[in-house]
């Protein structure tokens, strides 16, 4: 299922169900969850934001399917926005996040790293296909190792994966189409599954979003094979000169 918790109030709600579901994933009725938040009023104009939050199809082999669920993500995005917005809104956000089942690091996920999503949206830990930028971690854990002293704790965690020998142990590597390890890949900072996306939007005010910090967390260790992450933006309005 799909959790999500604002200290906003919400304006409009609303999930839809991929129709493309496989295998188990489609006795998980996988979808799309749409909130529409309010953050406050300027000058009569009501100040909103988006959140998008899924968790795509997590079969091997399934790169089409996943591809699809994200085309069907996007347009269920922009047909929520259009139902639920109104004049003169102040767009402060738009993030679309999840468990994607796919990274940006391994052959097999080739298909994926190349969806036009990430023209619409931008990932601040990427630099493009197949490229990370230098800090960002991945977040899939060896699922047998989770239990060990090593990342037992959040902070045995965090020291773990702040050491670069240390985290090649408990994260998880590159793969193939097929799902098997790619032996032949020169090691990544790991698999990067779950992301958080965000794009700024044109509006009454223009408005700038900058990333202040993407984090890590280590809190829920043993509690979860993939490592929670979080995005601060800082949204403000852009100075044109002489005004």
């Amino acid at each position: 299922g799909l959790f999500l918790a604002s200290r906003c109030p919400m304006l409009a709600v609303q999930y839809h169900c991929y129709s493309n579901g496989r295998n188990i994933d489609s006795l998980a009725a996988k979808g799309l969850l749409c909130v529409q938040v309010q953050l406050g009023v300027s000058q009569g104009k009501r100040i909103v934001g988006y959140i998008y939050c899924t968790h795509l199809d997590a079969n091997t082999g399934g790169a089409q399917i996943r591809c699809d669920q994200l085309k069907q993500s996007l347009h269920w995005a922009q047909q929520f926005q259009e139902t639920n917005a109104q004049h003169g809104d102040i767009v402060a956000f738009d993030v679309f996040c999840g468990d994607l089942n796919f990274d940006n690091c391994s052959s097999g996920d080739e298909m994926e790293q190349v969806h036009e999503i990430f023209s619409v949206y931008t990932d601040p830990c990427r630099i493009g296909p197949q490229q990370d930028k230098p800090w960002a971690l991945g977040t899939l854990l060896n699922s047998l190792k989770i239990y060990d002293e090593a990342v037992a704790t959040p902070e045995n965690m965090k020291r773990t994966l702040e050491d670069e020998k240390k985290r090649q142990k408990y994260l998880e590597g590159p793969i193939l189409a097929d799902g098997q390890p790619d032996l032949s890949a020169i090691w990544s900072e790991g698999r990067r599954l779950d992301y958080i996306l965000y794009r700024e939007h044109l509006g009454p005010v223009e408005l700038k979003a900058a990333v202040e910090k993407v984090s890590f967390i280590t809190k829920l260790a043993c509690c979860s094979d993939h490592l929670p992450v979080g995005l601060q933006l800082s949204v403000t309005p852009v100075a044109h000169p002489g005004m």
